[in-house]
C-alpha cells in the first residue's frame, strides 16, 4: 500500500505538533502517565479505538510509540500508539491526557490509508455508535454530558464522541 497523508491528516499532524514539546516528565507525572498507558494498552481497548478510527477493519494490534507534552497546558501529555489493521494499514492515535492521565482527545498523527480515512465510516454510522455511548452510560453521565454527546451524533464526529466514549470508560472504570 502506498503511504499517503490527506490533507485533513496532515493538518491534524501539524497541529499536534505545533502544540507539542519535548518537556521531561517530572517524578509526580509518572503516575498520571502509567495510569492512562495501563488504560491504552489493554488490546480490547485497541479493537474499540480501531472501531472508531476504521470502522469495519480488522484489528492486527496497537503498540505506544513516544509521550509528548501538550504546548499551553502544563501537566498534560500526548501518548501515541501506532495501530496496524487489516493486512498493511498503519495509523498513529495520539491520545491527549491531562495531568490525572484521563484521555479528553485523540487525534490521529498519521495514517497509510488511501480509501478508508480516519472516522470516515464511522461518522456515516454515527447514529448507531453514539447511540450506543449514550445507552451505556446515560445513568452516570451529567445533563450537560448528555448533551454533548447529542451534540457529537447530531454533527456525526465520531472522532470526538470516541474522545468523549474514552474519558467516560476511563472516569468509571470499565
Amino acid at each position: 500500500m502506498r503511504h499517503y497523508l490527506s490533507t485533513k491528516t496532515a493538518l491534524m499532524l501539524g497541529l499536534l505538533l505545533a502544540a507539542a514539546s519535548a518537556a521531561p516528565v517530572q517524578a509526580q507525572d509518572q503516575n498520571a502517565i502509567n495510569r492512562a498507558q495501563a488504560f491504552l494498552n489493554a488490546n480490547t481497548r485497541g479493537r474499540d479505538v480501531l472501531s472508531y478510527v476504521h470502522a469495519g477493519s480488522t484489528y492486527r494490534g496497537h503498540t505506544y510509540q513516544q509521550r509528548v507534552g501538550v504546548k499551553g497546558k502544563p501537566g498534560d501529555f500526548a501518548l501515541i500508539y501506532r495501530f496496524n489493521w487489516e493486512n498493511d494499514g498503519i495509523s498513529d492515535v495520539a491520545f491527549l491526557c491531562d495531568g490525572a492521565g484521563i484521555v479528553y482527545e485523540v487525534q490521529v498523527t498519521y495514517t497509510n490509508a488511501v480509501l478508508q480515512q480516519p472516522f470516515a465510516v464511522a461518522n456515516l454510522s454515527i447514529n448507531l455508535l453514539g447511540n450506543a455511548l449514550l445507552g451505556a452510560f446515560r445513568n452516570q453521565m451529567q445533563p450537560e454530558e448528555i448533551q454533548r454527546a447529542q451534540q457529537f451524533i447530531d454533527s456525526a464526529n465520531a472522532r470526538a464522541l470516541l474522545g468523549m466514549s474514552l474519558r467516560l470508560q476511563q472516569s468509571f472504570g470499565r
